[in-house]
C-alpha cells in the first residue's frame, strides 16, 4: 500500500501525459460517453470537479500506442471513442491479445501490482481515452460518493470481461467461441445504449483468433458455418445477428430481457 500512496503523490499533475500525449480541453458535461464514465449519475453541479480530476488525451490514430509492456504505471484509462486492445507478447515472440476495449471500457488496472505495465494497449481505430491519474481516484473518493461508485462500477466490469473471456477460451468448438464473443461486444454495445444487433467489429479476424487461441482460418471458417447457419449476416468487419436467442444457446452466452426484446 505504500508503494500505491507513494505512486500517486509522484503522479504528475493532470495537466501531463505519458506517451507524449498531451491532455486535450474536453468538458465531461458536453462528453456523449459521461453516463458510462465516472461522471454518470453525478449531479450537473459537481461535474466541473470531475473535469479537474480526469485528463483527455488527443485523438490518436489506429495503431498508436496508448502504453507498452513494462512501461511505468501512473493512470487506468477509459475509452472515450473508438476502440483499444490489449496484447501479451508470449516468450516465442507472437502477440496474445488480452482484451478488446469499447467506449465506457476501463484498461491498465493491471499494471497497479507491480507498478509496471504487463500488458501493451494499442488504438485500434481513431480512438479517444481519458486518464485518471491515481492521485485523482483518491480524491474522487474523498469528493464525490456517486462518482466512488461508479469507479466501483467500472472496475467490476473489467473484472466481469475475465470471466467473459475465460468462459469462451473453455468452449471446445470454434463456431461456440465465435458466438459467444459475438454476443459479448453485442451484450457490450446494448449497454452503452449503441447499436447492437449490426454492428461493426473495430479488430481483424487475426485478433480475434489471437484473443480466442485460435487460428486466423478456423475464425474465418466458424464465422462462415454461422452465417450458413443463417445465425448472422457478415460483410467484412460489418456483423448482423440475426437470430441472437439462438446464438446465445449455442454458446451458452446469458442474455437479460431487454437485449433479446431490442432484436
Amino acid at each position: 500500500m505504500e508503494n500505491i500512496v507513494q505512486l500517486a503523490k509522484n503522479t504528475s499533475d493532470a495537466s501531463t501525459m505519458t506517451g507524449g500525449q498531451s491532455a486535450r480541453k474536453v468538458s465531461c458535461t458536453s462528453c456523449c460517453m459521461r453516463n458510462l464514465c465516472i461522471a454518470a449519475g453525478t449531479e450537473d453541479s459537481f461535474l466541473p470537479e470531475i473535469d479537474k480530476l480526469v485528463v483527455h488525451w488527443h485523438p490518436m490514430a489506429r495503431g498508436r500506442h496508448i502504453f507498452r509492456e513494462g512501461d511505468e504505471f501512473k493512470q487506468p484509462f477509459v475509452v472515450r471513442s473508438g476502440a483499444v486492445k490489449t496484447y501479451q507478447t508470449l516468450e516465442n515472440g507472437e502477440e496474445q491479445i488480452t482484451g478488446f476495449m469499447l467506449p465506457g471500457d476501463v484498461f491498465g488496472l493491471e499494471g497497479l501490482a507491480a507498478l509496471q505495465h504487463a500488458n501493451g494497449a494499442i488504438a485500434l481505430e481513431t480512438s479517444s481515452v481519458c486518464a485518471i491519474p491515481l492521485q485523482n481516484l483518491f480524491k474522487i473518493n474523498v469528493e464525490a460518493r456517486v462518482a466512488e461508485r461508479q469507479v466501483l462500477m467500472l472496475l467490476s466490469e473489467s473484472m466481469l470481461r475475465k470471466d467473459s473471456h475465460a468462459m469462451m477460451l473453455a468452449m471446445n468448438k470454434a463456431h461456440e467461441r465465435i458466438s459467444a464473443f459475438l454476443l459479448d461486444i453485442s451484450d457490450r454495445l446494448h449497454r452503452r445504449g449503441l447499436a447492437a444487433h449490426d454492428f461493426s467489429l473495430p479488430m481483424s479476424r487475426s485478433d480475434i483468433g489471437r484473443f480466442l487461441g485460435m487460428s486466423q482460418e478456423t475464425v474465418s471458417r466458424a464465422f462462415a458455418k454461422l452465417i450458413r447457419d443463417k445465425l448472422i449476416e457478415s460483410n467484412g468487419r460489418n456483423i448482423k445477428l440475426v437470430n441472437p436467442g439462438t446464438l446465445g444457446k449455442l454458446s451458452g452466452y446469458k442474455l437479460d430481457s431487454s437485449f433479446l426484446k431490442s432484436a
